[in-house]
């Protein structure tokens, strides 16, 4: 093995992607800090942390002039905070499946592949590094953990918990980028067609599996169609997603056989007539999103789902001129619909929600309030000098009173009063921020002694969750839906 090899080939990838890497040093330093304060709270985080290394690699691949490069790539981590201060000022949803479906897509377009074969094998080509990358920051996380979980056990040392967390931020903040940028940089210029044979697993895959299911799927949704003509029905408002569904499948399935030699492919007849067998359930598919907005009204994600149909619509059609299909153009249609909808102020998805909705007999009134849970994880210390883990607790919860009974006493808490208290300490009130996980969307609260109730002098009480029941409209006070006790700590 020539380790000198690979070490020269890890400074390539800090010279070549810097700015990746750097990202991801000061993504951990921020998931440090705002573990200490929730100054440097930013919601849903870690799938944050992806989009941003999504956006800057893209930008570092994005145009091959050197000047406009240079221009972009630098930038990037700026023009990314400002989505990041947009989302959490404005409540655009950048987090959403949907933004992930922008950067994604332009990630496998970046170089603007116009061939079909090559655009193919270069978005396979990240999908196996993604995995390969993933598969080896968790091995080195496994690695860490077992060994540390191995000295504490035998030389008998204090266990802390928040190595494991801080380990695994590590993997993921800086390991896992380095992993696929290096794993990309072997790739580079690597567009030669995929070797396989008849029982490669790729091959296996894509005829004895993947093709078959689609095949099936399509013979599913047509039985449906001929119910609905039999018994002259509408269709249901679900049957759009299985349509969307069985094109997804399609162009996947397309993707993957682009790269293959058709001496490897056993179904072909399907895929070449794909356009034709399509169209009569293309035209459920816009029956049943009509009949969904029709008996429900405008919503956010039917919004997106008709801008998903639009783009499914075009990769049906474009299937009819050989100059027209091209995955490429698939992508960059799928990106300006979505960027559009999702950044620009007064078009995006949820403002164009607002606008157009209107209350039907199956709607509820007010389209912005949504019933929902939300579980805030408390801390509290795990252990306490002079203090000990009694191994059972009693106790009992009615609406918001938490009842706990020790050394034959009662003690009566009353948790929305108390939770009241602790986040009016963070400035929070949560009478006029139901709108709560803007803040803490499933994050603990970031404070040590903010689950910790004392009761009497010699016990304390660790809470582990506190789940909350928003209401579905106006402004309901919530409930406090469950309590979950970690543990009972006595003298």
């Amino acid at each position: 093995m020539d380790i000198q090899k690979y070490i020269k080939q890890a400074l390539v990838v800090f010279k070549v992607t810097p700015l990746e890497l750097l990202f991801g040093v000061c993504a951990f330093i921020w998931y440090i800090l705002s573990e200490q304060t929730d100054v440097f709270i930013i919601r849903k985080f870690w799938e944050t942390f992806i989009l941003g290394e999504i956006f800057i690699y893209s930008c570092n691949y994005f145009s091959r002039s050197k000047i406009a490069h240079t221009v972009l790539y630098s930038l990037s981590p700026l023009l990314f905070g400002g989505l990041v201060w947009i989302d959490q000022v404005f409540s655009i949803d950048l987090v959403s499946l949907n933004s992930t479906l922008i950067f994604a897509t332009l990630l496998f377009s970046y170089n603007w592949f116009r061939d079909n074969r090559t655009y193919a094998i270069n978005a396979l080509n990240i999908g196996s590094s993604v995995a390969l990358a993933s598969l080896l920051s968790l091995s080195v996380f496994l690695i860490v953990i077992g060994t540390y979980y191995s000295i504490t056990s035998i030389f008998e040392l204090k266990f802390n918990r928040d190595f494991y967390e801080h380990i695994g931020a590590v993997c993921y903040f800086m390991i896992l980028p380095f992993f696929f940028l290096f794993l990309r940089l072997q790739q580079k210029g690597n567009l030669e067609v995929i070797t396989v044979s008849k029982s490669h697993p790729i091959s296996i895959f894509i005829n004895y599996i993947l093709s078959p299911a689609i095949i099936i799927y399509t013979a599913i949704l047509y039985i449906y169609l001929c119910q609905i003509i039999i018994q002259w029905t509408l269709p249901k408002g679900s049957l759009a997603m299985m349509v969307f569904t069985l094109n997804i499948s399609v162009l996947v399935a397309e993707l993957i056989r682009s790269t293959l030699p058709s001496n490897m492919l056993l179904i072909n007849r399907y895929f070449r007539y794909f356009h034709l067998l399509v169209v009569p359930l293309l035209f459920l598919f816009w029956v049943a999103v009509y009949q969904r907005i029709s008996y429900y009204s405008f919503t956010e994600n039917r919004i997106y789902l008709i801008l998903a149909g639009i783009a499914m619509t075009w990769f049906v059609a474009s299937h009819y001129n050989k100059r027209t299909y091209r995955f490429l153009y698939l992508a960059i249609l799928t990106v300006s619909l979505f960027i559009l909808t999702t950044f620009i102020p007064g078009i995006t998805a949820k403002e164009m929600a607002e606008k157009w909705y209107q209350p039907t007999e199956y709607s509820t009134k007010n389209p912005k309030r949504k019933r929902g849970e939300i579980i805030l994880h408390l801390k509290g210390e795990h252990s306490i000098q002079g203090m000990n883990k009694l191994k059972s607790a009693d106790y009992t919860r009615k609406d918001s009173i938490l009842s706990v009974s020790y050394k034959g006493e009662k003690f009566n808490i009353n948790i929305k009063r108390y939770l009241e208290q602790k986040l009016k300490e963070h400035h929070i009130d949560i009478k006029e921020n139901i709108d709560l996980d803007r803040y803490y969307n499933s994050k603990d609260i970031l404070n040590t002694g903010f689950g910790r109730i004392e009761i009497g002098s010699d016990a304390i009480i660790i809470l582990d969750n506190i789940e909350l029941l928003f209401p579905d409209r106006g402004k309901e006070d919530y409930e406090i839906q469950g309590v979950k006790i970690k543990s009972l700590l006595s003298k």
